[in-house]
């Protein structure tokens, strides 16, 4: 009959091969990942504004003009038929770095009627320039 020492555990070799293994791992795989968190970060922004302004549109198209500011839009007045006022967002438009989205009425920058758009990752409004994040310049070919 052998008798054998039963293993309870791994060495500390064997566990230090193993955080070595895994630290190389993290080092090839995250930066792959780390350039598509700003590009999913202006995807979400140009999805913020897309929807921000469809509910701008459909105020226009209740009321017969484009909100004064975004703060209309959270609480709108009475219809001018009467009755409840019509639900368009429920919270502040916020781009996905936690800012508000600016919205200047009558359009000064680039937009059609109104500007909607981002000051983007730097938070730095540059009216619509810059990396600011703007439905106007996708229209160009060029952003979102």
């Amino acid at each position: 009959m052998h008798c054998h020492r039963s293993r309870q555990g791994f060495t500390f070799l064997e566990i230090m091969l193993v955080v070595l293994i895994i630290g190389i791992l993290v080092s090839i795989v995250v930066p792959k990942f780390g350039g598509r968190t700003q590009q999913a970060r202006r995807s979400a922004t140009a999805l913020a504004i897309s929807n921000t302004q469809l509910s701008i549109e459909e105020f226009e198209i209740n009321y017969g003009r484009y909100p004064d500011d975004l703060d209309e839009l959270l609480d709108p007045p009475t219809p001018i038929e009467g009755g409840e006022p019509l639900e368009y967002l429920d919270r502040t438009p916020e781009d996905a770095w936690g800012e508000p989205l600016i919205y200047i009425y009558p359009a000064e920058y680039g937009g059609r009627h109104f500007d909607l758009y981002s000051s983007g990752e730097n938070r730095e409004d540059e009216r619509g320039e810059g990396d600011d994040i703007t439905p106007w310049a996708s229209e160009e070919g060029t952003d979102l």
